[in-house]
């Protein structure tokens, strides 16, 4: 997959091969190419051509746990890597995507390598939320901070984009992408739904998932902050947030509030909860 922006990042970095061993980070917002451009530095990095798969090189150590917690053993497996030589007579890697995910005994025993990286090996540690990082870890990596991808930037990636889909995807790929292949009027309806607190004819006979719950609760909580923004006087950017907010009269705190408990229903749905009973919670 191409890369698109993200030039000044990518100057920084090319400014660091000559380096003889680095700790960095790359934080950022969830889907702005940050995981792309690191595995691309590694390429020139390694030596890597576009053709080898970077994923299976001797000389790259990667850990990622999208949804579970990455703990000391997994650290440990690294800091065994990081104790042998180059398989083929280079420069090492270690990339640490979801980085946030790191448990505190995973972040500590961390500390020694990051701030004394073996002669030639990289680590590269991927955030989208670099204060979740332990303070210790902060200042002993280079952070490199992802900006969102410009409008422009989301069109060249998704051609077809639509207006209300660039303005709730914030800047991220991934968002844009939730939203592009989710049913609009599902969405539409669990939005409708959970503010004006109208729930039976949306759960009837329906299940829905944990992923598709987070790309629903994202998309509310976008039209509940363009209405509260509207009721502030600002300017709305979305079709429904302009009609529910000129067919009903909610108050700032009666918004604000749904949100609290849109918020805390998608952290919950997680959990070994009834899912029926919290979205009937949610939406009554």
């Amino acid at each position: 997959m191409a890369i698109v922006g993200h030039k000044r990042e990518r100057e920084v970095l090319s400014g660091l091969l000559s380096r003889d061993g680095l700790s960095l980070s790359f934080s950022g917002k969830e889907g702005t190419g940050k995981k792309l451009v690191a595995l691309s530095f590694l390429r020139e990095l390694l030596g890597i051509s576009e053709s080898d798969d970077i994923i299976k090189n001797p000389d790259l150590f990667l850990i990622e746990k999208e949804d579970e917690m990455i703990k000391a053993d997994d650290i440990r497996a690294l800091i065994n890597f990081s104790g042998i030589k180059s398989y083929l007579g280079g420069k090492k890697a270690v990339l640490i995507d979801n980085a946030e995910n790191m448990n505190k005994n995973a972040q500590n025993a961390l500390l020694k390598i990051l701030e004394e990286p073996p002669k030639g090996e990289f680590i590269i540690l991927i955030t989208k939320d670099f204060e979740e990082l332990l303070p210790t870890i902060r200042s002993r990596v280079t952070n490199i901070r992802f900006q969102d991808l410009k409008d422009e930037e989301m069109r060249e990636i998704f051609p077809n984009i639509t207006e209300e889909i660039l303005s709730v995807a914030d800047g991220s790929a991934k968002k844009a992408d939730s939203f592009i292949h989710a049913d609009t009027k599902v969405m539409n309806a669990f939005a409708k739904n959970v503010i004006l607190s109208t729930g039976d004819a949306f759960l009837e006979g329906k299940e829905i998932s944990y992923v598709n719950l987070i790309i629903y609760t994202e998309y509310t909580q976008k039209i509940l902050s363009d209405m509260i923004l509207e009721r502030s006087g600002g300017e709305p950017k979305l079709a429904l947030s302009k009609y529910l907010n000129e067919h009903y009269d909610f108050s700032i705190d009666y918004l604000i509030e749904k949100s609290r408990r849109l918020d805390k229903t998608a952290k919950l749905y997680a959990g070994n909860y009834n899912k029926k009973l919290l979205l009937a919670n949610l939406l009554f």
